[in-house]
């Protein structure tokens, strides 16, 4: 009886050993194939930043597997941990060998071990797919079927070294000010602008204002422009407030305690004391002539002024916006065209036109199918023409 406990004991734990066994070569070959479709390599400018300074990460992909059509999706995930913006992504498309490099700033929120954790879509299709997808009309375009994959990568961890305590912003900034006047009449608004700008985590501070009981005051909401590079964010705040009293007052000094991680040092950003002259009404002004005086509309007169400033403000904002945007339209638009110009042959093209999702760009694409796939006579160069036009 015994003997026969102890053999079926061995038994079962032979069935266990042997399906780990089968569960570690099918995840070992499985991982294998995976790495035999594509190569990827990831770089840091650095992996010792402080809080909330720039990283440039770039995410580089090389397909290995010449034998199937692999499209990707990648990006970072989202994290309490850091904040991140995309800068460029750009691919090199030949026949079955992609290659891909996706560059991003990131900024570490907190410190201590950071980890920068990717999320990559692996897609497999082949060429008769591709085909098939576009072999629609204009309004009837077929799904491009891929088989999916979800790609686990393991995490970059940043060690990140803590801000000297007191720091209020990360970077290498200044300051500027500019006030309207520094004499008004009782309860005349006063304007104070504040532009802090360069290089660095955006400027937001939490407290700018002054806080006085005897004195009435108005702030906007800060306007921020933010223009990223591989260096990091160049930002421009510009803090809008107004100020009122019946009496002379002094706004203190300002001091914001900055740090600049490339030089490792701190400084510190003045706003200098501002002092500003009441005039004291006189008496006859103070009484009314009138027996039934109309309503007095002092009151909004410091309010309607700071608006009207905010407006300008927001005016000039706004086209700085407008033109920034259209740039950016058209360093797009530039790019596409180069892609297409340096083709090497009607598949790369395909890839090209296919992956700029222009639905402008749908005619030109029927013609290369046709030529590729049917009948029609066409020239690569021809096509190409037709296609920058389009653009």
């Amino acid at each position: 009886m015994k003997d026969i406990f102890v053999k079926n004991n061995l038994g079962n734990i032979k069935k266990i050993f042997l399906r780990f066994y089968i569960l570690f070569i099918t995840l070992f070959f499985a991982s294998f194939l995976q790495a035999e479709d594509f190569e990827y390599h990831v770089e840091v400018d650095t992996k010792t930043p402080y809080v909330k300074e720039a990283v440039h990460l770039s995410f580089m992909i090389n397909q290995t597997n010449k034998e199937v059509v692999l499209l990707f999706d990648f990006d970072l995930m989202q994290s309490d941990d850091y904040y991140f913006q995309r800068l460029d992504s750009q691919e090199t498309d030949s026949y079955h060998n992609v290659q891909i490099r996706y560059d991003y700033i990131v900024y570490p929120l907190k410190s201590g071990t950071i980890p920068v954790q990717f999320k990559l879509l692996k897609k497999i299709t082949t060429d008769e797919s591709v085909a098939y997808s576009f072999s629609g009309d204009r309004d009837n375009i077929k799904g491009l079927r891929t088989k999916d994959t979800l790609v686990n990568l393991p995490a970059l961890d940043l060690e990140v070294k803590l801000v000297p305590k007191g720091t209020q912003l990360v970077g290498d900034f200044t300051l500027d000010y500019k006030v309207n006047t520094h004499k008004a009449n009782p309860y005349e608004p006063l304007l104070l602008q504040v532009d802090i700008e360069g290089l660095g985590y955006t400027p937001i501070l939490e407290k700018i204002m002054f806080s006085n009981s005897k004195i009435k005051h108005f702030m906007e909401k800060p306007k921020v422009k933010n223009i990223t590079s591989a260096q990091g964010i160049y930002s421009s705040v510009h803090y809008a407030m107004a100020f009122s009293s019946k009496e002379s007052f002094t706004l203190p000094e300002l001091k914001i305690q900055a740090f600049n991680p490339h030089k490792g040092k701190s400084y510190t950003l003045n706003l200098p004391s501002q002092y500003f002259e009441i005039k004291e009404a006189a008496w006859e002004h103070l009484l009314d002539a009138e027996d039934n005086p109309k309503p007095l509309k002092e009151e909004w007169v410091w309010a309607q002024t700071f608006l009207e400033y905010v407006g300008i403000f927001l005016l000039g904002y706004i086209t700085a916006l407008f033109w920034k945007l259209k740039a950016k339209r058209v360093v797009s638009d530039n790019l596409l065209k180069e892609k297409i110009k340096e083709a090497k042959d009607k598949k790369t093209l395909l890839r090209v036109l296919l992956a700029s999702r222009d639905k402008g760009l749908l005619e030109v694409i029927e013609k290369l199918e046709a030529s590729m796939y049917g009948n029609a006579k066409i020239t690569l160069n021809k096509i190409k023409e037709e296609a920058v036009k389009q653009v």
